[in-house]
Formats: C-alpha cells, structure tokens, sequence
C-alpha cells in the first residue's frame, strides 16, 4: 500500500516533465557577414525589464571586438551599418528567470542577416531555467555571430 502511495506522485512528475521543455534556435550570421562587422548598433528596448540585460548583451558582443553603439528608436545613428534588435521577458516560478529573449540582427538595407532565441515553455521543471541570465544571453550572441558553416 505505501509502494502505490508513492508512485503516483513520482508518475505524475515523470508525466509533467516531459512535457515541459524550453528551446535554443540559432540562424547565425553568414560567414562572409562576419569579417564586414566591426560595429554594431543596438537598438534599446524599454519594454525589457531583465535587469543589466542590455549591459551584458553588450559586454557579450563586445567580446567578438565588435563595437557597439546603443541608440534609441527612430535615431539610429547614421553611421549602423549594422542594427541589433533584443526583446525578452521573464517570469516567475520560485525565483525569476529569462522565458523568452530574441536577438535579431539587421544589414543597412534593413536585411535580416541573423537571428538567435531561446524559449522556456510553461511547466516547465527543467532547472536549466535558472541558469544566470549571463549564461543564457552570452548563447544568444554567440548563436548569432558565431559563423555559420557552409
């Protein structure tokens, strides 16, 4: 009787876990975009409310010694040959974590050139959620300028 007791919990879990997911999707920068970006700016997004978000977005790109320059919608900069747009949101589930981030990166003729994101579905248990949120923003750049093969 103590054996049922225990089982359809742990069942329950096992049920639930699996069909909880989150999602890494990368279409990163073709390999002859990359030697032409020497800077890159980035379009700020109030909506975004992750604190230091755009700071380590910005140290990330920084990394690749790119350049950055952030503006505020409509004016960019005449200089962006390169324009980086970001949107993400958090949620809550015993402490706050990034559920949804977009980077997405645009030539000077408004091209989209590139494109990274990442998605935790609802219910999810996976514990990869509370990950630092540097962790998960470094995967998004490095999805989105790391070359993309042939």
């Amino acid at each position: 009787m103590k054996n049922k007791k225990l089982i359809l919990p742990l069942l329950g879990g096992v049920l639930c876990s699996a069909c909880s997911s989150w999602q890494w999707q990368a279409d990163p920068i073709h390999r002859d975009y990359r030697p032409l970006i020497k800077s890159i700016c980035i379009e700020n997004n109030p909506k975004v409310k992750i604190d230091r978000f755009q700071e380590m977005l910005i140290n990330r790109v920084e990394s690749y010694r790119i350049q950055t320059q952030a503006f505020n919608f409509p004016y960019k900069p005449g200089s962006c040959d390169f324009v980086l747009n970001y949107d993400a949101t958090e949620d809550y589930d015993s402490g706050f974590f990034i559920r949804d981030a977009t980077l997405k990166l645009y030539n000077r003729s408004g091209q989209r050139i590139g494109l990274s994101e990442y998605h935790v579905y609802r219910g999810s248990l996976d514990t990869t959620k509370y990950q630092e949120n540097k962790i998960k923003i470094n995967r998004l750049v490095d999805g989105l300028l790391t070359v993309k093969k042939k």
